[in-house]
């Protein structure tokens, strides 16, 4: 398993790379992952908290990656392919299932303002027995893009200190909900 330090080190590292889906994963995220190659013109890691394995990256040259990932077992996952590299890793055995794109917001209030508001909105209270029902709500939608694997309701908990969570009920059940929060002070920052 991978160690807090050496996190640190090969995230650092991955910044001086051209293709890296390294840039917006937290320790957390790959604790229980295994670094698969650590050299001058590659780093891989691969976790194995979910199947298919989630594979993180960072490299130069993208023909590098796909030959090393051609020979690696087991059902993987990858974040952040370039388009260009698609048809290439189809011929190895993966397929797009999800497509995630960034949309940066840097004020809700005028946005809402254009919508014609049809409900009220509600937000997720504090309590334990909310968290958990909105954890179950996200492994729901587990493993289908990059950008939500799902949330423990401890991890909810915590986001609710730094942003909202939007709730959308049917019965008086949550049956959808969104997080909302303001990065870099509502700044677009770089991406890989």
């Amino acid at each position: 398993m991978i160690c807090k330090d050496l996190f640190e080190i090969l995230f650092e590292k991955a910044k001086g790379f051209k293709y890296s889906s390294m840039n917006y994963i937290d320790f957390d995220e790959c604790e229980n992952a295994e670094v698969f190659c650590n050299c001058d013109d590659l780093i891989l890691i691969r976790g194995r908290d979910k199947t298919p394995n989630m594979v993180y990256f960072a490299v130069n040259d993208f023909e590098v990656l796909i030959k090393k990932i051609a020979e690696m077992p087991g059902g993987l996952r990858l974040h952040f392919v370039p388009r260009e590299f698609a048809a290439q890793l189809n011929k190895i055995g993966f397929a797009e299932w999800a497509e995630f794109m960034d949309l940066w917001n840097t004020d809700l209030a005028k946005t809402a303002s254009l919508f014609e508001a049809r409900l009220e909105t509600e937000y997720l209270s504090q309590g334990q027995d909310e968290c958990d029902k909105a954890a179950e709500v996200t492994k729901k939608c587990e493993l289908q893009s990059r950008g939500f694997e799902s949330m423990s309701a401890k991890h909810i908990l915590e986001h609710l200190d730094d942003g909202k969570i939007i709730v959308c009920r049917k019965d008086s059940e949550i049956a959808g909900l969104c997080s909302v929060s303001i990065y870099n002070n509502g700044q677009p920052f770089g991406f890989g």
